[in-house]
């Protein structure tokens, strides 16, 4: 599968399991590693607690799945990524990023967002209702984060 960088679309069609000789068991599991000096005291890689890093999978829209990079538990604060892989015509794909950190009861209030400066995804299994597997790299103007998401069996 050809990677997706900024908004530069996949050519590749039929993109439930990816595309060439990679398959989902490529990458399994999220591992973020995030540099620089967030916005937020807790980063998508670290919380104040033993933390995972998670990637679950909404669907906001019926030609667009938004994977949410962040690490679990949360805690009054954090700072979050969303990557929107955009369906096309086709079969081709985009991607957008930004983050977002929240605060308060229930996390509701957002405190700033930030949009990524580059990015780049690396897709094994794009799908609009299943699991979600690749690689990716995202910069912004005062650090990044890169790593593999792995949405599991989770539906939007």
């Amino acid at each position: 599968m050809q990677r997706l960088i900024g908004v530069l679309a996949s050519s590749c069609i039929g993109l439930v399991t990816g595309c060439a000789a990679s398959s989902a068991d490529d990458v399994t599991g999220n591992e973020f590693e995030c540099t620089g000096t967030w916005p937020g005291e807790w980063t998508p890689c670290s919380t104040a607690v033993e933390s995972t890093a998670s990637t679950s999978v909404r669907s906001y829209a019926p030609d667009m799945v938004t994977l949410v990079l962040r690490s679990l538990p949360s805690t009054r604060e954090e700072s979050m990524v969303f990557i929107d892989l955009t369906f096309g015509v086709n079969g081709e794909i985009s991607a957008a990023a930004r983050e977002v950190t929240v605060g308060g009861e229930m996390l509701l209030r957002v405190i700033e967002t930030s949009p990524a400066v580059s990015l780049v995804v690396d897709p094994v299994a794009v799908s609009r209702t299943g699991r979600n597997t690749g690689r990716f790299s995202i910069t912004f103007e005062w650090g990044g984060i890169s790593g593999t998401y792995d949405t599991g069996t989770a539906a939007p």
